[in-house]
C-alpha cells in the first residue's frame, strides 16, 4: 500500500460510542473521506478528517508525519463545521453533530439525495437558462445569509453545489470560508482555491469579499450553461477571452450574458459588489435570508366549526375525534376523518382544560377550569363520575396498562391517582409550571416537562427521578415519548424542538428557530418525521434524519391550540379560534 494511499473505515465500522456506523465511503478529496453512515434508523453523512499523507492502523487511528500540514488541515475543517453550524437555511448543508475521535475528528451533516451540478457537467449537461436561474437564486439566498454573517464561501464551483430531489439547492465544501469583517480573517493565506471560479483579488492574496463569491457564483453558472469551464483569472489576465455563451448554449438570453459579463469582471471595483446587486442585473429581487425553496405542503381535507370561542383541546381513537372548547364546556365526538358530529355531552359547568382518553378507547376523562376531573364512557353516553379534585391540570394521561392517570399542574406539581391507587401521590417536578406529563409505553417511567426548561424522568416503582434532560433554553410546552419507547420529542418556548435518545440520555436533533413559541407536537407514523405546531399558527413538519422542516402551512387565521395526529395514517387534526371554523384536518401524505 502506498504512504500516501488513504484508507477509509470499513462498512460496520461504529463512532462516537456506537452512535453512529459507518455503511460505505462516497468521496476522497481534498482533507476530507465522505461515508454513508446511519444513525439509528436515520441515514446521516458523515466527513472525516484524513488528508494525504495520513496513514490509519489496525486500531483506526489516523497517524500522520507532516505535523505542520495536519495542524493547518485540521483548523480548515474545524473552520468548516464552525462555519456550517451557524446557519440553518435550505440552501446550506446542515451539521448535526462534530466529535474527535480515532485522532481525528469527524462532522456529521444531513445526507442529500440528488447529484452535483458538477456531476451533470460531466456528462456533458447543459442547463437552460430558465433552469438554472431558479437553482442559482435558491444559491444566491444562502449567499445572503452568509455574507450578512461576514462570512464568504470563497470556493464556489459547480462540485460545491447540490440539487437535491426534493427540489433544494444547497452548498456544500465550506473549508475555505472564512470572514471578510476583520483583515486578519479576510485574505487566502495559502489554503486553496479552484482555478476559473476564482477571482484575481484571490490568486493575489487580497482581502475578500461578497464580490468573491459573486464572481464564483457567476463562473459556476457559465461554466453550467456554456459546458465548458471559464478559463482561470490569471489567464484571462493575460489576455484569454471568455467562450461566447450564446452560440454554445442558445437558450441564454443577451440579458443573461451581460449580468453573468459583469459578475466575471476581472476588476474588483467594476464587479457588483454583492449578490442582490449581481441578481438585479438578471431581474432578479434578493433579500437577505429570504426563502427561494418552496416547501412542500399538506392539502385540506375537511374544516369544521367545532366549539364557541375556538377548539382547545383534541383526542383520537380509532377513527373518533374527541375535541372540546374554550368556554362552552362541551365535549364532542367526531367521525375521523370526515368531522361528522356523532355526539356530545357537557361535563362541567367550566370550561375543560384538559382531556385525555385511555389506550384502549372505552373512557375518556377531562378536567374543568375549577380543578374537577370526571371520568366518562367514550361514546359520551351515561353519567359522568368525579374521581378526583385538586386544581385545574395543563395535561392529563392514561397510564398504558394500570387504571392510573398522571396530571401535571401550573404551579410546578404532578400527581398520580387512579383505582389502583389507595390515595393520590403528589409531588414536585419542576420550578415554575409543569406543562405535560407522558408514561413511557411499558409504564414504569414518567416524563415531566417544566417551566424550568428541562424534562425529567421519573421511576415510577421508586419515585426517584431517573434523568434530567437540558438543552432548551425557555420552558418547555410539551414532551412525549415515541410509540416504541425508544425516543422523546419536547416542545419549547424557545422555538426549538428536540429528539433525544433515551439509550444515550441526549438530544440528537434541535430543530431551531421554527418562527414562534411552540405549542404542542406529535409524531406521524412515519418515523422520520414529526409534527409541531407554533404559535404563529404554522404547522411544521420536520424531518429527523436532516433536521430540517419540509412542511410549513397556516392552519388558522386566529390562534391554533393543538394537534393530533392519526398513528396509523398521514392526517393530522388541528383545533384553533377561528369563528369560522376552527377544527381542521390535514392530508401530509404527499411528504
Amino acid at each position: 500500500m502506498s504512504q500516501h494511499e488513504r484508507t477509509p473505515l470499513a462498512p460496520g465500522t461504529p463512532l462516537h460510542q456506537g452512535r453512529y456506523t459507518i455503511q460505505s465511503a462516497i468521496a476522497m478529496a481534498g482533507f476530507a473521506i465522505t461515508y454513508k453512515a446511519s444513525e439509528g434508523r436515520f441515514p446521516v453523512c458523515i466527513k472525516e478528517f484524513f488528508p494525504r499523507g495520513c496513514q490509519r492502523d489496525a486500531d483506526n487511528q489516523v497517524h500522520t508525519q507532516d505535523q505542520a500540514l495536519y495542524r493547518n488541515g485540521f483548523k480548515s475543517f474545524l473552520d468548516e463545521a464552525a462555519a456550517l453550524s451557524r446557519f440553518r437555511h435550505p440552501g446550506i448543508v446542515l451539521v448535526l453533530n462534530t466529535f474527535e475521535e480515532n485522532g481525528t475528528v469527524y462532522i456529521v451533516e444531513e445526507l442529500l439525495d440528488g447529484v452535483t451540478l458538477g456531476a451533470g457537467l460531466s456528462l456533458g449537461v447543459k442547463l437552460r437558462e430558465h433552469d438554472l436561474l431558479p437553482l442559482a437564486h435558491q444559491i444566491g439566498q444562502a449567499l445572503l445569509m452568509m455574507h450578512g454573517a461576514g462570512l464568504v464561501h470563497a470556493d464556489l464551483k459547480p462540485d460545491n453545489i447540490f440539487h437535491c430531489r426534493d427540489g433544494r439547492c444547497v452548498l456544500l465544501d465550506f473549508g475555505l470560508t472564512r470572514g471578510f469583517l476583520s483583515r486578519e480573517q479576510a485574505t487566502q493565506g495559502g489554503r486553496g482555491l479552484s482555478p476559473g471560479y476564482a477571482p484575481p483579488e484571490q490568486y493575489k492574496g487580497q482581502t475578500l469579499t461578497p464580490a468573491t463569491d459573486v464572481y464564483g457564483l457567476a463562473a459556476t453558472m457559465f461554466t453550467v450553461l456554456a459546458g465548458t469551464k471559464v478559463p482561470d483569472a490569471p489567464s484571462r489576465l493575460q489576455g484569454t477571452p471568455l467562450p461566447e455563451l450564446e452560440i454554445l448554449n442558445p437558450s441564454v438570453s443577451s440579458r443573461t450574458v451581460q449580468a453573468l459579463a459583469a459578475g466575471l469582471e476581472l476588476e474588483l471595483r467594476q464587479r457588483p459588489p454583492g449578490i442582490s446587486e449581481f441578481f438585479a442585473g438578471f431581474g432578479l429581487e434578493a433579500l437577505p435570508k429570504g426563502q427561494v425553496f418552496k416547501a412542500r405542503q399538506a392539502s385540506l381535507v375537511r374544516r369544521q366549526r367545532a366549539h364557541q370561542a375556538g377548539t382547545q383541546l383534541l383526542c383520537l381513537h380509532a377513527g373518533r375525534l374527541y375535541s372540546t372548547g374554550g368556554i362552552d364546556g362541551c365535549i364532542r365526538l367526531w367521525s375521523w376523518p370526515e368531522l361528522e358530529p356523532l355526539s356530545q355531552v357537557v361535563v362541567h359547568p367550566e370550561p375543560v382544560v384538559s382531556l385525555a382518553l385511555s389506550p384502549d378507547g372505552k373512557f375518556l376523562v377531562s378536567c374543568s377550569k375549577a380543578g374537577e376531573v370526571h371520568l366518562l364512557s367514550s361514546d359520551l353516553q351515561g353519567p359522568s363520575m368525579p374521581i378526583y379534585s385538586h386544581r385545574p391540570c395543563t395535561r392529563l394521561t392514561f397510564h398504558p396498562q394500570r387504571a392510573i392517570l398522571a396530571a401535571a399542574y401550573l404551579g410546578g406539581e404532578c400527581a398520580l391517582f387512579g383505582p389502583e391507587l389507595p390515595e393520590p401521590l403528589r409531588w414536585t417536578a419542576h420550578q415554575g409550571a409543569t406543562s405535560s406529563v407522558d408514561f413511557h409505553p411499558n409504564g414504569h417511567v414518567l416524563a415531566t416537562a417544566g417551566g424550568d426548561a428541562t424534562l425529567k424522568l421519573w421511576d415510577l416503582a421508586s419515585f426517584e427521578l431517573v434523568a434530567t434532560f437540558k438543552g432548551h433554553t425557555k420552558s418547555l410546552t410539551r414532551a412525549l415519548f415515541s410509540p416504541d419507547g425508544a425516543t422523546l420529542l419536547s416542545a419549547s418556548s424557545d422555538q426549538t424542538l428536540r429528539y433525544w435518545e433515551l439509550s444515550q440520555l441526549e438530544s440528537v436533533r434541535e430543530i431551531k428557530n421554527l418562527g414562534a413559541v411552540l405549542i404542542d407536537c406529535a409524531y406521524s407514523p412515519d418515523p422520520n418525521l414529526v409534527l409541531a405546531l407554533t404559535g404563529s399558527r404554522q404547522l411544521k413538519a420536520v424531518e429527523l434524519a436532516g433536521g430540517r422542516p419540509l412542511m410549513s402551512l397556516e392552519t388558522h387565521a386566529d390562534w391554533a391550540k393543538s394537534l393530533v395526529c392519526d398513528p396509523l395514517l398521514k392526517l393530522v387534526a388541528v383545533g384553533g379560534q377561528d369563528p369560522s371554523g376552527d377544527l381542521a384536518v390535514w392530508d401530509f401524505s404527499e411528504l
